[in-house]
């Protein structure tokens, strides 16, 4: 073997391989350790991979679990929603019925107001009494002043309408506002009346309305409501809003001055409040405007007061009679609890000429306790009257139907009155009620309790009187007669007002008996128009809920009480014959009562309560309700 060029030949192993080159040994065994490196590098991955592929899966296991879970959740919160949902429709679908169920009822409703006073005001009225009916009435309105002329003249009716509709606006100084006449009114004095034979009821003359004014008027609004209303408002008529909402029972009596007061319970929002007090208010221009009214500055035992009659003596005095409850009669209701009408019979005398917010009064004195004679609450509601013998005759009534109603403490309820000596003594359900009248011979020191009218028989439509069925007789007034006797008439819920006589000064009555007069159980009074002239009485002209019309029931709305009128009688109360309609407006829950009559000459003023009851409110009549008064020319 030829040896490579230049070179040897290979020695090693004796000689017999031959030569090898070195890099090649070289790449041979690079490579053998890249390959070994490569392998134990794959192998500790692999032993990696062994090793963490177990936590991983347990992760992988929770995040589906969660996933499932929140999957769950989800799924029910969709459901409750999908469930209120529904729940919601409902209602609201309920709701939606209702209200529409409600708009239709009130449309019917107000469809068959709007025909009834169409039906009125479209019609000509005309009724005759059978005793003694010398004249007729006329009636072509319903409106808020209603005003009648016998011969029907429509243009004269319209003409004269428009003419003694104005109302004077209040101006901005005080509580209630001080009420100005538009121009045009004079302050006449009221003529004398000589006579009352050749006077104006000698033909068929009517009464005629003058004018009316507000005496006090208030919102139908709680009285909180009005505060936040006209918050930060502090003068004129608006601060009658802030305070009180209830004002009711008016009452007037004339000065020798000539200065009319005005005198009425009052409270921040209902009758029967532990704060219900006598306000008053007075007016000098011959009750065109009245002054501010103020409370009355007499001591208060707690109890509320109620319906203020006041009296001038033949000194000028003004005498107050009114009454307060006492004893442990109030009904225990929310918000406020209430008193039932009527307590003890008290009096007290202003010792100044004029009255006013400043004035002082004498202690209150109790003429007539709740205690006396049965334990029951005593009222009253009609003038006191001066006879030709010199006698006071205070009428009043005693009731029990408030303390029997089972929204008092119990069905017996009971008045536990303020005795040492009878302590936990009850006036019961069973107690009788009665009509009555106090009698004072040294005007007004002493007091006596004469005769007692218990409820009357209630005869039915027949004529027929049945011993089981019988009516109160309160809010009673009385009058004496030509002959000396005395007559009493009666609120009833017969329908018609009720009349008794006595011949002996008040000891003994007569059987109470329905007169022609009808009326929806609400107050009347019957006064002896001076001097010697005939019996003038107010009244609401018409049954409860209807009102008769060209020989038809007409229905009311619903609770409304209208037609407050004017009847007189010439004959001692035997026959009446109306002489016109005060007031006549119509609407649900509306109400003209309570009215008071103060003779001013030959005219007369008539004061009464104007209205809605509980659950009857409009908004927009808010601030048309109170106490007004109407003057008529007779």
């Amino acid at each position: 073997m030829k040896a490579p060029s230049g070179g040897k030949p290979y020695q090693g192993n004796g000689g017999l391989c031959p030569q090898v080159d070195l890099r090649v040994i070289m790449l041979v065994g690079m490579l053998t350790l890249c390959t070994r490196t490569f392998l134990l590098t794959w192998d500790m991955d692999l032993n990696t991979l062994d090793g963490e592929s177990q936590p991983n899966e347990e992760l992988d296991l929770e995040r589906l679990e969660l996933d499932r879970e929140r999957a769950e959740r989800q799924a029910k919160r969709e459901q409750t929603f999908e469930k209120k949902r529904k729940e919601e429709e409902g209602l609201l679908k309920a709701r939606q019925a209702r209200a529409n169920g409600r708009a239709v009822r009130k449309r019917e409703q107000k469809e068959e107001e709007m025909r009834n006073v169409k039906d009125m005001e479209r019609e000509t009225k005309v009724r005759r009494e059978e005793e003694g009916g010398s004249g007729t009435l006329l009636v072509h309105s319903t409106g808020d002043a209603l005003l009648e002329d016998e011969d029907g003249d429509l243009d004269t009716q319209d003409a004269v309408r428009k003419r003694h509709q104005q109302e004077p606006r209040p101006t901005e100084d005080g509580v209630g506002g001080e009420y100005r006449s538009p121009d045009g009114w004079t302050d006449e004095a009221p003529r004398a009346c000589d006579t009352w034979k050749e006077g104006p009821f000698g033909g068929k003359a009517q009464a005629s309305i003058t004018k009316a004014v507000w005496i006090q008027n208030h919102g139908n609004n709680t009285a909180s409501q009005w505060k936040r209303q006209n918050e930060g408002v502090t003068n004129g008529k608006w601060k009658i809003h802030q305070g009180l909402r209830y004002h009711h029972t008016v009452s007037l009596a004339r000065l020798a001055s000539g200065s009319v007061y005005a005198a009425w319970q009052a409270a921040e929002d209902t009758e029967g409040e532990s704060d219900q007090h006598i306000r008053m208010s007075v007016s000098r221009d011959g009750a065109k405007g009245w002054k501010q009214s103020w409370r009355l500055n007499v001591t208060q035992f707690g109890g509320a007061l109620w319906s203020p009659v006041p009296h001038v003596d033949a000194s000028g005095r003004l005498h107050l009679f009114y009454t307060e409850s006492e004893g442990d009669c109030r009904r225990r209701s929310k918000p406020k609890s209430k008193w039932p009408p009527g307590g003890s019979i008290k009096m007290a005398v202003c010792l100044d000429q004029e009255p006013n917010p400043n004035s002082v009064w004498t202690e209150p004195r109790t003429i007539y306790g709740i205690e006396e004679d049965g334990w029951i609450p005593k009222m009253l509601s009609n003038k006191l009257v001066v006879l030709s013998s010199g006698e006071w005759v205070l009428p009043f009534w005693r009731e029990n139907a408030m303390l029997a109603k089972g929204t008092w403490p119990d069905k017996q309820a009971h008045c536990r009155v303020k005795d040492v000596v009878k302590e936990g003594q009850k006036a019961t359900n069973h107690a009788v009620p009665y009509a009555s009248g106090l009698f004072s011979q040294d005007g007004g020191r002493t007091w006596e309790s004469r005769g007692k009218l218990h409820d009357a028989a209630y005869p039915d439509a027949d004529g027929w009187a049945l011993d089981t069925k019988t009516t109160w007789l309160i809010e009673n007034s009385v009058v004496e007669l030509s002959n000396g006797d005395l007559k009493m008439y009666f609120r009833t819920h017969a329908g018609f007002i009720y009349q008794a006589q006595s011949s002996d000064k008040g000891m003994t009555w007569t059987e109470p008996v329905p007169t022609s007069i009808q009326n929806p159980d609400s107050k009347s009074q019957v006064v002896r128009l001076k001097p010697s002239g005939p019996l003038l009485m107010v009244f609401n002209d018409h049954k409860r809920g209807i009102i008769r019309s060209n020989h038809t029931d007409v229905k009311l709305p619903n609770k409304c009480v209208t037609l407050l009128s004017l009847a007189i009688s010439e004959d001692d109360g035997n026959s009446w014959r109306r002489i016109g309609v005060l007031r006549g407006g119509v609407a649900p829950g509306l109400r003209f009562h309570y009215p008071w009559i103060l003779q001013m000459g030959c005219k007369v003023l008539v004061a009464y309560s104007k209205f809605y009851v509980t659950g009857f409110k409009y908004q927009e009549n808010d601030r048309e309700l109170g106490l007004r008064a109407v003057h008529v020319h007779l």
